[in-house]
């Protein structure tokens, strides 16, 4: 009985791993004919990326918490950075197109999903490519494309975060984008994904659970002409938001 009950989780751990990737594959190739379809005058409502964030989130055993999203035409969304799971959140519960890290285009079936959905992609060790970001990101907010965004530009243990970067919030103020702050904390905080961690053991230790919790918690959105003050008021509003539930 002591072998079989932790070759019987492992087990359960490799099996969502598996079906996390075909999910993944799946819906990658819902979103590009989703693309496709919306290439008229059709907005694009990533239904596709949606339906693949709560996919994931069911079979990786989370129970979500959370509380209604303020609804607006357009936003950019800021959200606290814990993990990979984070991804999975704000494809979920945000109609909006994620900036991401340049080396996710690297992962197997990720990095081609990522393309398959309007994701912006930064080579934050790259001046020229930060500079062109944030003009990539001008242009989706421009064109209606709500963005998706995890200001601290890496993950954090906790509690609280880490110190905001000021880019996307001098967009947001520069258009008069309504920004959207938003809250992310797990019951077991060594769902946290950081340092040097690599993905595939991270994953065989904790995704073995049967259940997990996370809490995703929304606040009003921000608006303000100064995106030092902007920065500063959702900065505040996340950590409130995490004291909170964390």
């Amino acid at each position: 009985m002591k072998i079989f009950g932790p070759i019987l989780l492992s087990s359960l751990t490799l099996l969502r791993f598996i079906l996390l990737m075909l999910s993944t594959i799946i819906f990658m190739l819902l979103s590009i004919a989703e693309n496709w379809i919306c290439s008229g005058k059709i907005p694009y409502k990533f239904r596709s990326q949606r339906l693949w964030g709560k996919t994931c989130l069911f079979l990786l055993g989370f129970v979500v918490k959370k509380n209604k999203m303020p609804v607006l035409p357009t936003y950019m969304f800021m959200a606290n950075h814990r993990s990979y799971i984070d991804i999975f959140l704000v494809a979920a519960y945000s109609r909006s197109a994620f900036v991401a890290k340049a080396e996710l285009l690297k992962w197997p079936v990720l990095g081609l999903a990522f393309k398959s959905v309007k994701a912006i992609m930064v080579n934050r060790d790259d001046l020229r490519s930060q500079l062109g970001t944030l003009k990539k990101i001008q242009q989706s907010v421009e064109n209606g494309i709500s963005i998706s965004i995890f200001p601290e530009g890496t993950t954090s243990e906790g509690p609280g975060t880490i110190a905001f970067k000021n880019g996307s919030f001098k967009i947001a103020a520069e258009l008069g984008i309504p920004v959207i702050p938003c809250a992310i904390a797990y019951n077991d905080r060594k769902h946290a994904w950081v340092g040097n961690d690599t993905f595939i053991p991270h994953f065989f230790r904790q995704m073995w659970k049967p259940f997990s919790t996370v809490h995703i918690r929304f606040d009003q959105p921000l608006k303000e002409a100064g995106f030092s003050t902007l920065k500063k008021k959702c900065h505040e509003s996340i950590n409130k938001m995490l004291g909170d539930i964390e």
